[in-house]
């Protein structure tokens, strides 16, 4: 899960990252699009494994609730996951608005067309927005997932004793 994350947030900031340094390929080059587009490539192979193992560890998680409590609550466990996706996505519009607001990014360039013109320190300074701000979420996120501490083998007891209980639970209703 962190392997993913940490590449993802990679592959993610490096191209803000190298433009700021100027060793990215200049707009509207060949290189600029093959650049892009083999950065997102191994991006998306990636985090396909982060991906993945989230929804695992959700379950697994359940079951580790389950013989703690006694509940089986895993619809509680994605409703949270899928609130806290909706309100990261929220807080991120608000924080991303507030940004465009202060680099003083010019409003209405969609009518403007191909005629509007941003400023080149406007556009730096969404680049420095977008890069050092973004970082630190990417750093913070990996953190996060340290104090997950089921292994496969604490797992596999899990289930063995979500399994006996079932079993002696079973023998008493006979």
């Amino acid at each position: 899960m962190i392997f993913g994350i940490v590449g993802w947030s990679v592959f993610q900031l490096s191209p803000v990252f190298l433009r700021l340094l100027g060793w990215f390929p200049e707009n509207g080059t060949p290189a600029l699009i093959a650049s892009l587009a083999g950065i997102r490539l191994v991006q998306g192979i990636v985090v396909q494994q982060s991906l993945s193992s989230f929804s695992s560890m959700m379950g697994d998680i359940t079951d580790e609730h389950q013989l703690e409590t006694g509940r089986r609550q895993e619809g509680v466990f994605f409703g949270v996951v899928a609130f806290s996706g909706k309100a990261a996505s929220g807080a991120g519009s608000l924080i991303a608005g507030i940004a465009l607001d202060l680099i003083h990014w010019p409003a209405g360039l969609a009518e403007q067309g191909d005629a509007a013109v941003v400023p080149a320190e406007t556009i730096r300074d969404l680049g420095i927005v977008y890069g050092p701000a973004v970082a630190v979420f990417a750093i913070l996120a990996p953190l996060a997932y340290r104090g997950y501490g089921l292994t496969r083998a604490r797992h596999q007891a899990i289930l063995a004793e979500l399994a006996a209980r079932d079993r002696a639970t079973e023998r008493t209703k006979m």
